[in-house]
């Protein structure tokens, strides 16, 4: 049974060989995430070819997303783990230091949250950076055992001010668009404008004939849960990163907000990813535990576009176990009564007429019992509303931009088929059924309806049945 929830896999050491990468997409892989948080640019490099590589040899359309890491700030090097307790007083800027300078920033009666919060300091006083002379913060331990060597640091109560954008992303932008990765993946947004500063700053940067990697926000901070609708409006895709989110927040708000996010961007007929954990003990056990299991599940059954592998497939050890369980899960689930198919006429006023033909070829499709629903698509806007009806039967978008076809190899039940120019605008339909059924899609006798714009290049407006020859 085909997968309709894709599956997003961080690669790394664990996983960059192409040996094994041809078995992960094998077992579902769909999109590659690129963690520019680890790693440097040579085996970045050497990761994004390979998942060229096999993509082009299995003919398997597998989209690269690269993630930058934004000003994640971390305990700074230390020869050994620093002991602590609670009530103790200490100093950062003297017992260790941070690789950003924060001291501007927090304020006293502030938390400092280290390692996802198993770690709390509160702050007593800050003394901010002058000219040469570097700043410090004093804190007293709330909890923990003791600080290690980069760890991440979260700071709940801050509002911070400095430019999401470092030197390093900066870099690695750059670097990324030369690779002509599909998605670029922004951490720690805070409002709509951090979206629109990178999209200029692709704009500037992009080689000539490259085609536009999609934007994909980060929810991870209070501001951007605050401001989700701001950022939704300016943004391509959007990725639940319930690591950080859960440390910033409290925790018991996290599955609320996951929801929402998911229905709010449903709406719109935008990407969403839920990330951070879902198989996260198979990092060292072949097998998930239940509760993971569940989650996944559910993550499923709220109709998210895609699920999420971090460390289990970058570092862990059993990388492909982690996708082919994912796999497994996703199809047990989607044969589900829990499942059943449901046509949403939504979207903002400019993209109703869109989302109401899309819905009309849904309802058509169960209406008739098609084996299948064809599309054809140059910007991947049809692919994106007709994904946004999570269909019963499969969907099939043919598209003559092999970039485009890639970035929608992250949309929910959309299977991206390449397909070469087609010159007779009046025969299109039936060329785009020829292709589906050339690649083993679909066979004579078929019921398929067929979803386009005529004439080529303009918005969807045609919805046909016909019966594949």
């Amino acid at each position: 049974m085909l997968k309709r929830t894709k599956i997003v896999a961080t690669i790394g050491p664990a996983s960059n060989a192409i040996p094994v990468l041809i078995r992960m997409v094998q077992a579902g892989l769909n999109v590659a995430r690129i963690n520019f948080s680890h790693g440097t640019h040579e085996s970045n490099l050497f990761s994004i070819n390979n998942v060229k590589a096999v993509s082009k040899k299995l003919g398997v359309p597998v989209a690269i997303l690269a993630d930058l890491q934004g000003p994640k700030i971390r305990v700074g090097s230390i020869d050994a783990p620093i002991p602590i307790k609670p009530g103790q007083k200490i100093t950062i800027g003297e017992d260790f230091n941070m690789d950003f300078d924060i001291t501007t920033s927090v304020k006293p009666g502030e938390r400092l949250l280290i390692e996802d919060g198993l770690i709390e300091f509160k702050i007593l006083k800050v003394v901010p950076t002058s000219g040469k002379t570097k700043g410090k913060i004093y804190c007293e331990v709330v909890n923990g055992d003791a600080v290690r060597a980069r760890k991440g640091i979260n700071m709940p109560d801050t509002h911070t001010t400095f430019p999401i954008m470092t030197d390093k992303d900066m870099d690695d932008l750059k670097f990324s668009l030369k690779q002509d990765v599909d998605y670029m993946a922004l951490s720690f947004v805070r409002g709509p404008e951090d979206v629109i500063n990178l999209k200029q700053l692709m704009k500037k940067y992009l080689p000539k004939g490259f085609t536009m990697p999609k934007v994909m926000v980060k929810i991870e901070i209070p501001s951007a849960v605050e401001r989700f609708d701001e950022i939704l409006a300016e943004t391509d895709a959007v990725m639940v990163a319930r690591g950080d989110l859960g440390v910033e927040l409290p925790a018991a708000r996290v599955p609320v907000i996951q929801k929402t996010i998911i229905r709010k961007s449903l709406e719109v007929a935008k990407p969403v990813i839920v990330a951070t954990q879902m198989l996260d003990s198979m990092i060292h056990n072949p097998r998930p535990t239940r509760a993971e299991v569940s989650d996944v599940a559910n993550a499923v059954i709220d109709r998210a576009d895609a699920v999420m592998l971090s460390g289990e497939t970058s570092t862990g050890s059993y990388p492909l176990e982690c996708v082919q369980t994912m796999a497994e899960i996703i199809r047990d689930v989607e044969a589900s009564e829990f499942m059943a198919e449901e046509c949403l006429f939504m979207g903002e006023p400019d993209e109703v007429h869109a989302s109401a033909i899309a819905g009309s070829a849904c309802d058509l499709a169960h209406g008739v019992g098609a084996d299948a629903i064809i599309s054809v698509t140059e910007s991947g806007f049809t692919g994106r509303f007709m994904s946004q009806q999570r269909p019963h039967a499969p969907v099939y978008v043919l598209s003559t931009n092999p970039s485009v076809c890639r970035q929608m190899a992250l949309l929910w039940g959309v299977q991206p088929v390449a397909k070469k120019w087609y010159k007779d605008p009046t025969a299109l339909l039936d060329h785009a059924v020829d292709e589906v059924k050339k690649a083993g899609f679909v066979k004579k006798g078929d019921r398929v309806v067929v979803v386009a714009g005529r004439p080529t290049g303009s918005r969807i407006n045609i919805v046909e049945m016909k019966v594949v020859a």
